[in-house]
Order: C-alpha cells, then structure tokens, then sequence
C-alpha cells in the first residue's frame, strides 16, 4: 500500500477540527473548507488546533473523513460539504467541485460494504487537485 503524502500546517483563526477538508489560506495556514465548490482543498486535518497551532495534512493517500450525509459503500467523486465534511451529493447549476476521493468501504468484518449515516468517521482515499463541472 502507498503511503501517505502529508504537511504540516497551521490552524487559521477559526481553528481546524479532526477529520475535516481543509484549503490554505496563506503561507502554510489552513481553514476549513467551506462547501463542495471551495476548489482550493488540499487536504484532511489528522488532528484538531486551536487557532495558530499545528497540524498535519493529508494531501494524497487513504485517510479518515467526516461524512456529511448519507453515503454510499463505494460512492465516488466525494466533495466538501458544509463545515469541511464529504458527501456524494453534488451541487446542480454547473457548478465547479473539487473531487476530494472516493469512500472506501470495509471489505470484511462487522460493518462491511456498509453505508454511512452523516457524522460518521469513513476511510477515504484522496484525490488530489481533480475537479469537475456538474450539469443543473
């Protein structure tokens, strides 16, 4: 398995929570990514700061993330959603997303190939910088 691709960062002065889509903001700052059309995602936070702390990034690899809403087991092409989770629901309106990755599901075991209910931890894999134009 690949490993991950990471940075470390600084919370912006809203700080940044766990598992959360972040974008920089300036220099090697980072917020929470906004919505599914905030393109500038970089990554998921691994870890909760305060405003001004450090943190680590996930650019590229298999990650946690926070869902956003129902999703489900092998969605593709996740975006942002509200507050720096995922879901599979795109925005209409042709509207630019930043493909974040896909959710992958557990392949055995209690929960496999299980969807997710929104709040829920999900392993993802990132995709980075890949972006697509939705038809309204």
């Amino acid at each position: 398995m690949a490993e991950n691709i990471s940075i470390s960062a600084i919370a912006g002065s809203g700080g940044v929570t766990e598992y959360t889509l972040v974008k920089m903001s300036g220099g090697k700052v980072v917020a929470v990514a906004a919505d599914g059309t905030d393109v500038d995602v970089v990554g998921i936070a691994q870890n909760t700061a305060a405003a001004d702390e450090a943190l680590t990034v996930v650019l590229s690899g298999r990650t946690l993330a926070k869902a956003g809403a129902v999703i489900t087991a092998g969605a593709t092409d996740l975006i942002g959603t509200t507050g720096g989770k995922v879901t599979a629901t795109h925005p209409g309106g042709g509207e630019v997303c930043a493909i974040v990755g896909a959710f992958v599901p557990r392949s055995s075991g209690e929960g496999a190939a299980q969807n997710c209910a929104s709040g829920d931890l999900i392993e993802i894999q990132l995709y980075p910088n890949k972006q697509t134009t939705r038809a309204s």
